[in-house]
Parts: C-alpha cells; structure tokens; sequence
C-alpha cells in the first residue's frame, strides 16, 4: 500500500541488508503462502458465482445438474432496462461520496490542524467525529429518519441521490479526521512547520480510496435508507444481486451480477491504485519514520474530552425523539425491552459470535500484513497484488456463491453462519501495515514487538466492526433467536410500520434500545481514546472497510 522510501535511521547509518537480518525471510515467504491460501479461498466462492453466472439454476437440480446457458444471463442483463441505470447509479453514488468525503474531512481537517493539538477542543472534536464511525449502521440511519420526519430524503428520488452518499461521508469522515490528529499531533512534538497542504492530501487520499473501490457503495446503510419510491436514483448492483439473488431466488442472474461488480471495480482500481498508493505513501511517511514518543500517563485531558464528547454525542442522539415530544424517561420502555427475551438474549450470541470473528481477522491480517512491513521488494509486490484482488473479490457484499457454499455445509441458521460471514482481514491489514510502520519496521523495532499493544486495539475495533454489522445474520439466519441486535433494532426502529408506531411507548423504546445498543461501541471508543496513543489509535483504520 505505502511506497517504498529511503531507510531514515534515528542515529548513524546502516545497510539495507542489515536492516532485515532480525527477520527471517522464511517467515516472509511463509506469510506470502498464507496470503495465496487466502486468495484461492476467497476464489472458490468468485469461481462459484461465475460457474452460476452460466447456468440456468434450479435448486432441485443443483449448480452442476442444471442447464448451460453459456452468457445468456449476461446478454439478458445487458439488454435490460436496468443496466444501464445500474451501472450509472453505483458510478454517481460512489463518485458523490468521495466528493462529499473529501469536502466533509477537509473542513474537519482544516479546523484540527488550525487548533494546537494539546488543545481539548481537538480532542473533543476528534471523538466527535468518530461517534458515528463506532455506532451501529442502523442507529445512524434511524437517527436520520426521525430527524426528517416525515422522512422527505428518503422518499424523493433526486433528493436521496445526493442525501444518502452525503449520510454515508458524514459517517466515516472521522477516520481521515483521525489520521490527521495524529499527524499533526506528530509534527508539533517535534516543532515541524506546519504543512498546510496535509488536509488535502489526507482528504484527496480517502477519497481517492472510495472511488478506487467504486461498487462498494454502504450496502449496510443503503438498505436501511432505500425503498421503491428511489430506486431509479439510488439503485445499484449490489442492491440489485441481493434482490434478484436472495429475495426473488433468481441466483444465476444475480451471479452474472456480482461478477460485473467485481470486474468494474477491478477496472477502477487498476486505474486509480499507483496514484492512491503515490498519495497515501506521501502521506504516512510523515509519521512512519517519526522518533517513538516517549510514554505519557496524563489520562486527565482525553479522559475529559472523550466524556464531553460522548455526553454532546447522546444528546444530539436524543433531540430528534425530544422534538417529537417522546418521553424519553419512560420507565415502561425500558422494562418492555428488558422482558423481551429475543432482544436481550441476541446481545451474548452477537458478543460471541464478534469476538471470535475479530480474533480470527486480526491474527490472520498479522500475517498477511508481514511480508509487506518485512519483505523484499519481489514478495512485498507479490503479497499486495494478492491482497489487492481479495479485497476486489470480496468487494462484493452479497456474493450468492458463498450464501450457496454456507447453505451446502448446513452452516446455514447456525452461530457459524455469522462468523463465517463477518470474516474479512483485508482493513486490518492497512491498519497493521500503519502502526508497523510507524514503529519503523523493521529497520528500527521487530515486527512482533511493534505490533504487540496496538494488537489489542485493533482486536477491540474489529470487535465493534462485527458487532455492528447485521448483514450476516440478515443473510444466512431466519430463526429470530439468532438474529443480531442490529437486525432486531431495524425491524423495531425502521421496518416496523405503523403497527409499532402506534405503541405509546414506541418513541421510547426506539430511543433506549439505540442507546443500549450503542453502548458497547462507544466504550470501547472511550477506550481507545483515553488508554492508547498514536500508533494504536492507528488501529481504527481498521474500521474503513465499508460494505
């Protein structure tokens, strides 16, 4: 991901083979073997949705005893009226975000690089703006929907075309906002010149990275927003593969279109990587060979803005419920949720379910991310060009090859469905291959040292990662006792209908089930705020795999 610069040792000089003699290039070549075993992983279901592409499937006869139709689905979806607005759309949507994106973190960016970075006032704004990057998808959205009430954005086509990218920038915009924190954070210690133009590099780099990965367009907050009334406008290929695939069982035309997705977002990254990897390698070299800042145990002053920050957060959550006159006390609420056994129970199964899954993409994004920190130049370009195409294979949130794979190991309405389907290390990686850096790996830090406490933090970002996302259980789980918390809140707070929202305490209810669900998201944010510092805060890169 980053480029290659010249070794900047802290004292004298050294060698480049030197600077490798403390790592074993077994290891890297080991690495390097995982991270094909990864690639041809992730083919298999790639190769399942092609072989399907060409079929006419029929369950009762299996992918391999149904008819050949060779590019039939192809030409028929070629030839429809959809393709060309779908094609169109996901183009719109992702270039609006990157637009919104940029101009969103540069104005955050701009204002944290005008304050002094030992001001609490950037603290406070920092962890402002990453609220809404550790909330759940669905709290967010419903956020919006009763702010906007009735929900105008959401029901007018040229309105949602641009709303809803902007809803989705406003989410992640803290990430860059975060790196730059950290950068200028870095230069003022070491009394550096300002650098003016570091807002629009960071702003112009994440950016660049969404549009890079143009079908990637927040199916999780797309299908909480979308609905008939915009779909000329707001309409996309992954929107389309789950309706086609998983909602009218049409599976081998929306195959056919997963494929296309990949193959446009394969188009768009062969373009637009050497210029994202110029940029992002401009930008990180500024701190990845930075002198390691000495420990501080001052907890006072981010212990005091991340409280501030999180007490501004709730009630800017609360206003949209006060302005409908909603008894947000309402202890009733409160003891309906607490009865409910579904919704109370479904919290320790997601716990589980996420913290096996985050263990398992963390430990395996540490090795997948050592041969481009440790490696010579030959396997370094071999691992990303791996990685590169994982990420664009799993680019694909709804791939109908793997629904199909989970369904024939009898995975399906099972624990091993959800952590099965929130596995993808990819995130992890430019997260781990940050913090290494950092630490200057290798010439100056080993790699296992480096990472060792900024492990720990990018395990609990991940964990926040799989405990938000309800995809999975709205995928492979039809039995409502193993359903994610996130997918009870959506049918409680937005698929409800007006049967729900005739309950006297529905308002309430919608209001403090956000906020317990929200719960343990914003602590760990709190966490990570108060307890860990610049190359560990590095570790919520890991939250910018967006599906």
């Amino acid at each position: 991901m980053f480029p290659e610069k010249e070794n900047i040792p802290s004292g004298g000089t050294f060698s480049t083979k030197s600077s490798f003699s403390a790592h074993s290039s077994e290891k890297v070549l080991l690495a390097v073997i995982a991270t094909g075993l990864v690639f041809l992983i992730t083919l298999i279901s790639f190769l399942y949705d092609f072989i399907l592409s060409l079929k006419e499937y029929i369950p009762l006869k299996g992918i391999f005893n149904s008819d050949n139709v060779g590019l039939a689905n192809y030409q028929n979806f070629f030839s429809s009226v959809y393709f060309v607005r779908l094609l169109s759309n996901t183009i719109v949507q992702s270039l609006l975000f990157g637009i919104f994106i940029f101009l969103i973190s540069l104005i955050l960016e701009t204002i944290i690089t005008y304050l002094s970075p030992k001001s609490i006032l950037s603290s406070i704004l920092v962890t402002l703006t990453l609220i809404p990057v550790f909330i759940p998808d669905v709290v967010y959205v419903s956020w919006f929907i009763n702010l906007f009430s009735p929900a105008t954005p959401f029901m007018t086509p040229y309105i949602a075309k641009w709303f809803i990218p902007l809803i989705r920038a406003l989410k992640y915009a803290g990430i860059p906002a975060l790196v730059t924190f950290v950068i200028h954070e870095k230069t003022h210690e070491e009394k550096t010149n300002k650098n003016f133009s570091l807002a629009l590099k960071v702003s112009g780099c994440f950016s660049l990275f969404s549009i890079m990965f143009i079908n990637v367009n927040d199916v999780t907050i797309t299908t909480l927003a979308v609905n008939p009334l915009i779909y000329e406008t707001i309409d996309s290929f992954n929107l389309f593969a789950y309706r086609t695939g998983l909602l009218s069982a049409d599976y081998s035309q929306a195959a056919a279109v997963s494929i296309i997705s990949r193959l446009l977002c394969l188009i768009t990254v062969a373009i637009l990587y050497f210029p994202f990897k110029v940029l992002a390698g401009d930008i990180f070299h500024r701190i990845l060979h930075s002198e390691n800042e000495p420990a501080s145990n001052n907890y006072l002053k981010p212990l005091s803005s991340t409280v501030i920050a999180l007490i501004l957060g709730i009630i800017v959550f609360a206003l949209p419920f006060c302005g409908k006159t909603t008894n947000i006390f309402d202890l009733r609420a409160l003891s309906m949720l607490f009865q409910n056994h579904n919704v109370i129970g479904a919290f320790t199964l997601s716990i589980i379910a996420s913290l096996i899954s985050a263990a398992i993409n963390v430990a395996l994004s540490a090795i997948l991310s050592y041969p481009i920190v440790c490696g010579k130049t030959g396997l370094k370009r071999i691992s990303i060009v791996l990685l590169v195409l994982i990420a664009v294979i799993c680019s694909v949130p709804v791939s109908i090859g793997t629904y199909m794979i989970i369904r024939s190991l009898g995975f399906f309405n099972t624990v091993f469905a959800l952590i099965l389907g929130l596995l993808s290390p990819i995130s992890c990686v430019w997260a781990f291959v940050a913090i290494a850096r950092y630490k200057k790996v290798p010439e100056g830090s080993r790699y296992s040292k480096a990472i060792s406490k900024p492990t720990v933090a990018l395990l609990l970002v991940q964990f926040v990662y799989c405990f938000n996302n309800y995809y999975p259980s709205l995928i492979y789980i039809t039995d409502r006792r193993l359903h994610s918390p996130s997918l009870l809140y959506r049918e409680i707070a937005i698929t409800g209908g007006q049967a729900a929202g005739q309950m006297s305490q529905y308002g309430s209810i919608a209001f403090w089930y956000g906020l317990i669900l929200s719960i343990i998201p914003l602590a760990i944010l709190a966490v990570l705020r108060i307890c860990y510092r610049k190359d560990s805060l590095l570790s919520i890169l890991g939250m910018s795999q967006r599906r």
